[in-house]
């Protein structure tokens, strides 16, 4: 898992870092890496080169370069799966943090416990995702769709159409039934929420009573009859998931 700070207090980052690291030899992982930028700047250039990350601490304010909110808006179109934790001063930034699907807005100085917090939900959504799959067949082939690739799935009579994020092949269609696709799927990652979808709760922006909207805009309804079991499964992904 790749880690980023970023804010222009030096001070700041470090706390940061060491109680990732702390928390990385309690738990004993290795294989969490962590970089740290003090430039919105300097950080919005190395995106731009594709550097992947899995979870960003942002600061919303620096001097003359732009925001937290911005940036992460630009970090969230190339990378729906990251993240993201705000530690701010600025309270009235609260609501719009989770226009970016926020993961948390932490109030500076931030607690050891909430730093460490984040980092389980963060690690235990790393661990879904990584080598996590399924094997479909579709036109005669047999395709490996690792599970962070699916948005989410729609049943059409006899067949599904699986919506992907890859942006060269928008979807897939296979002659499977939705009952009998679902309990193939990660249980922690997707949900149903409707009789004819099946949505996977990483590219869940907001949960409304007839809708979910997706992280890309898509709506997805959600029916009376499953609503209270699509709420239970998103808030334990998103703020227990341990």
């Amino acid at each position: 898992m790749r880690i980023l700070i970023c804010d222009d207090e030096q001070r700041f980052c470090a706390d940061v870092q060491s109680v990732i690291e702390e928390w990385k030899a309690e738990k004993n992982i290795e294989s969490v890496f962590v970089d740290v930028y003090n430039s919105s700047e300097d950080l919005l250039e190395d995106i731009r080169n594709n550097l992947p990350y899995d979870l960003a601490f942002l600061d919303i304010q620096f001097p003359g370069e732009m925001n937290g909110l911005e940036l992460a808006k630009l970090i969230r179109a190339g990378n729906e799966q990251i993240s993201i934790v705000f530690i701010s001063n600025y309270e009235e930034y609260a609501v719009d943090g989770y226009t970016v699907n926020a993961l948390r807005f932490l109030y500076k100085p931030a607690k050891d416990d909430q730093i460490r917090e984040c980092l389980d939900i963060a690690w235990h959504q790393y661990q879904l995702t990584m080598g996590s799959f399924v094997m479909v067949e579709s036109k005669q082939q047999l395709i490996r769709l690792p599970y962070k690739s699916i948005r989410y799935v729609e049943s059409r009579a006899h067949y599904l159409e699986i919506h992907l994020t890859d942006s060269e092949e928008s979807s897939i269609v296979i002659r499977r039934k939705l009952p009998e696709f679902l309990p193939e799927l990660e249980a922690e990652m997707f949900v149903q929420c409707h009789r004819s979808y099946i949505v996977n709760l990483m590219y869940v922006q907001k949960i409304e009573k007839a809708a979910i909207t997706l992280t890309d805009g898509t709506y997805v309804p959600i029916h009376i009859k499953y609503r209270e079991n699509v709420f239970r499964a998103f808030r334990a992904f998103y703020q227990g998931g341990v």
